[in-house]
């Protein structure tokens, strides 16, 4: 979609997430660790690094291009 409507291409794609959602969601219910995961993201936030988050300075995309 990118590539034929724009002319982007990736060559070299990082994706980082660390929310749960969808399916790893769920695998942490199963499992009764959601919680536990959810203090893990409030224990290692780093207020340091707001300044640099990807919605101010980045382009996101979904894995289909849009």
């Amino acid at each position: 979609m990118l590539k034929d409507e724009f002319g982007v291409e990736f060559t070299r794609l990082l994706t980082i997430t660390n929310q749960p959602i969808h399916r790893f969601k769920q695998d942490l219910e199963r499992q009764d660790a959601l919680e536990d995961y959810h203090e893990l993201l409030v224990s290692a936030f780093n207020p340091e690094t707001v300044d640099g988050l990807m919605c101010r300075s980045t382009l996101s995309l979904r894995w289909d291009g849009r």
